[in-house]
């Protein structure tokens, strides 16, 4: 519903995420995630597409936008 709103694919969307449903949701509709995972965080969330522990560590050039 998100990348259709933003007339965009879903392959086409980076999403960021902290629990394991919001990551497997973002999987099962075609969309890249990046799991967040500060120190007070405990979920298991291994299988986002990326993990960071704090938004400092985000890199736009890591991405081709």
């Amino acid at each position: 519903l998100a990348a259709k709103k933003l007339q965009t694919l879903p392959s086409e969307c980076l999403v960021v995420e902290d629990s394991p449903n919001g990551v497997k949701a973002a999987h099962l509709a075609g969309m890249s995630c990046i799991g967040f995972a500060p120190e007070k965080n405990h979920h298991d969330i291994s299988h986002a597409t990326w993990i960071m522990k704090s938004f400092g560590e985000f890199d736009f050039k890591l991405f081709n936008f």
